[in-house]
């Protein structure tokens, strides 16, 4: 009973982070709070929208991974529940799947999670307060 229970609620965003972490070549960065309040200060003169507002970052790259894994990934992605979420974005080029998906909170996004399929497989999940400007001018970049 509870296996299908687990099975019924598919993927979430954080169980991505939790199953695919530890897997053999795939890199894992995670940037908390204390270390972006560290080197906000050094980054200063740099012009990327947005930064101040950021909390964490979360990094999965599964691009040196095998094909199995890469395979699993994409499984797991398309079981993605990605309730709380709005699509940003969506493309599909070259067999290269890419989704940027957004958490709303008070008009303000508050998380911006951004997952790649493909031969580049990678799953980017930033915390913080960020405007719909901040969001517009980082992806015309």
């Amino acid at each position: 009973m509870l296996l299908i229970a687990q099975w019924s609620m598919g993927q979430n965003i954080d169980n991505l982070f939790a199953e695919f972490s530890n897997v053999p070549n795939v890199e894992n960065v995670k940037l908390n709070k204390f270390l972006m309040t560290v080197i906000k200060p050094f980054m200063s003169g740099m012009d990327i929208p947005g930064l101040k507002g950021t909390d964490s970052v979360q990094v999965l790259d599964l691009s040196s991974c095998s094909s199995n894994i890469k395979d699993d990934f994409t499984k797991k992605v398309k079981t993605l529940k990605d309730e709380g979420y709005e699509t940003l974005v969506r493309s599909n080029e070259n067999g290269e799947n890419v989704r940027v998906l957004v958490k709303i909170k008070n008009e303000e996004i508050c998380e911006l999670v951004v997952i790649s399929t493909g031969n580049d497989s990678s799953l980017v999940k930033i915390k913080g307060k960020f405007k719909k400007s901040d969001i517009a001018k980082l992806t015309d970049k």
